[in-house]
């Protein structure tokens, strides 16, 4: 029997519990195992909520599921976070004159 990796999301989902939306249910499952992993190194949730908010995003963005997105789905969003009123911008930390 192969062991599960922690964090996966089969380990949060209740077994033998029939989901109404089954796909949902998996992905709320994979974001807090992905968080359950980044705790486990020691990262604040100052770090862990910025990140889960932009996964957040992006799903809304592209109105699918990671096992669904393509880099195409990326690239869209980039360009999205780059228009508009108030664009995303590269920071200039770590750039040397």
């Amino acid at each position: 029997m192969v062991a599960e990796a922690p964090g996966s999301a089969r380990l949060l989902l209740a077994p033998n519990v029939v989901h109404l939306a089954p796909e949902a249910a998996v992905f709320t499952a994979m974001k807090e195992g992905w968080a359950r992993q980044q705790q486990a190194r020691f990262l604040k949730a100052s770090t862990i909520e910025p990140r889960l908010r932009l996964i957040n995003r992006f799903e809304v963005f592209t109105g699918l599921y990671p096992w669904q997105w393509t880099p195409a789905d990326g690239e869209a969003f980039i360009t999205h976070l780059r228009s508009g009123a108030n664009p995303i911008r590269m920071s200039r930390r770590g750039r040397t004159r």
